[in-house]
């Protein structure tokens, strides 16, 4: 027997005479009458085997050994060793590249070792892949069961089994990949998670989206700088399609010449060939505040292989400025009619009081206008001004004025 072994404990090392009783950590062994040469009864709460003097004997779950035997006094005794035998399961994974690209075909070798001194009845080794990895084939005496590989057995101390598993990677993933190990050693049913590696299928594209700032004021264009950056040094990259979305809240003062404009989605008007990296720049002003989310989509192909991608960023702004809207209480005048104009002087931001608030009417025909003019307008606040009067233009037939504002404030 080997004692070194970390799956041997000792539960009993001492002289027992005949038909004594001894506690082995809480496990009752009984010897019988015996002599050098004949087989002894050892009896227990787990097992009644007849071992033969001067041997040792591995069973199930427990080693006994008798090594001596003494005739000189009336009670014959022997030096007995009683070993608890437990096992232990080391597992060594290996793959034919850690970092494969979509597509590729990956080989996994799995080799579960009995390291322990008992044989071990495995009723479970498992492992299971997530979509993104297709399990195609496994090897004997493994098993394949949909996106998942097991086996089940009997290993005696220092068997192995080893089963080599084909894998397709569909899409981009980095995990850390288990196996799950469920055997019974004569003891105890021990379940775990053993024997990790890592699978970082390649990145082949790297994209991004940045601001310069992510809380712009109504003075402040947001640069928006989308990069696209090939990670693959084998093949060039083909950006087929790139879809940009832009809220209606912010004016593109400035578009990549790439881009064709459709309501608010920049469209890009060719296929790009990328050898290392390539940049798209838009130059945007927010209208309004809030929180904006500005999006991008697209499909990028490479040996072949075609992907699609999306990218979102949340820009949050915050508008330093008044907001004015005025109501027409009729849609037509009679001539030389007094009117009144209702106007709403709102101010968006939170942390800003406006003062000496100035507007203005112009209008492209003989109105008389007055202005409006507010001394102090207090964060979130708004203002409603009525009394600001002009008398239509005498005129001898129907025709249409437009009327416009502009204001000014410290």
């Amino acid at each position: 027997m080997n004692l070194s072994n970390p799956g041997v404990k000792s539960l009993y090392s001492d002289w027992i005479y005949n038909g004594d009783s001894i506690d082995a950590n809480g496990k009752i062994i009984e010897m019988t009458a015996g002599s050098s040469g004949d087989s002894v009864y050892f009896k227990s709460d787990t097992f009644a085997k007849l071992v033969r003097i001067d041997d040792c004997k591995i069973e199930e779950t427990f080693g006994l050994c008798v090594d001596d035997i003494s005739d000189t006094k009336p009670r014959r005794k022997s030096y007995v060793r009683i070993y608890e035998l437990r096992s232990y399961v080391i597992i060594n994974k290996t793959l034919s590249t850690n970092s494969p690209f979509p597509g590729e075909e990956v080989e996994m070798i799995v080799r579960a070792t009995n390291s322990g001194a008992v044989t071990i009845n495995v009723l479970d080794m498992e492992d299971s892949f997530p979509n993104e990895i297709e399990l195609l084939d496994v090897s004997y005496p493994c098993k394949k069961s949909g996106n998942m590989a097991f086996y089940n057995g009997k290993l005696g101390p220092g068997d192995y089994v080893q089963c080599t598993y084909e894998l397709r990677p569909k899409d981009m993933i980095s995990l850390t990949q288990k196996t799950h190990l469920n055997y019974f050693d004569g003891i105890d049913n021990i379940d775990t998670y053993v024997g990790e590696t890592l699978i970082d299928v390649d990145l082949y594209m790297t994209a991004s989206m940045k601001f310069n700032t992510t809380t712009p004021t109504v003075k402040d264009p947001v640069r928006l700088n989308i990069t696209f950056e090939n990670n693959y040094e084998n093949d060039t990259l083909d950006l087929i399609d790139l879809d940009i979305s832009i809220p209606d809240e912010f004016q593109v003062t400035s578009t990549d010449e790439a881009f064709t404009k459709n309501k608010d989605t920049y469209v890009l008007n060719k296929k790009y060939s990328i050898q290392n990296k390539i940049s798209f720049l838009f130059y945007l002003y927010p209208k309004f505040t809030g929180d904006y989310v500005v999006s991008a989509r697209g499909t990028y192909e490479i040996s072949n292989i075609e992907k699609t991608f999306e990218l979102k960023k949340t820009l949050t702004a915050d508008i330093k400025s008044l907001s004015i809207s005025w109501d027409k209480n009729k849609t037509t005048r009679e001539s030389h009619e007094d009117e009144k104009i209702t106007v709403w002087i709102t101010n968006n931001n939170t942390n800003t009081r406006y003062d000496n608030i100035k507007v203005d009417f112009k209008n492209n025909g003989t109105f008389y206008l007055s202005g409006v003019d507010i001394q102090e307008l207090l964060p979130g606040k708004s203002r409603k001004v009525i009394d600001t009067s002009f008398m239509v233009p005498d005129v001898k037939t129907s025709k249409k004025y437009d009327i416009s504002m502009n204001f000014s404030y410290e």
